[in-house]
């Protein structure tokens, strides 16, 4: 499994909350939904996968694949002039690369900014 951390400043996402009486964490997957939308990988999770061909001292293993896991950690972390929220996103290797994950987190933070 590999995780990739990033911390967001959530900052205009909790004022769009506040604002329009919509929880933050409504909001938030709504970001996370948009964002995973234009990532093929995302739609393309094998159920199952044969990992390993016996060459590279791996034996073959069947791995079984059902989600991705995107964890909000749940406490924001208020500064003089923005909060901020880190955010884990984790995910196996065999469903995608890390640059594909990078892009990911970068269109959420692009959403929770536009929002």
């Amino acid at each position: 499994m590999v995780t990739l951390v990033k911390t967001f400043d959530v900052t205009h996402l909790v004022k769009v909350s506040k604002k329009s009486g919509v929880k933050f964490n409504v909001l938030m997957c709504w970001c996370i939904g948009r964002a995973a939308k234009d990532i093929k990988e995302f739609y393309l999770l094998p159920e199952r996968l044969w990992v390993g061909d016996g060459t590279s001292g791996m034996q073959g293993k069947l791995f079984q694949f059902d989600r991705l896991a995107i964890n909000v950690i749940v406490e924001n972390r208020k500064g003089w002039f923005k909060i901020t929220l880190p955010i884990s996103f984790q995910f196996h290797h065999v469903q995608m690369d890390g640059g594909h994950a990078a892009r990911f987190l970068a269109k959420l933070e692009k959403e929770i900014k536009q929002i």
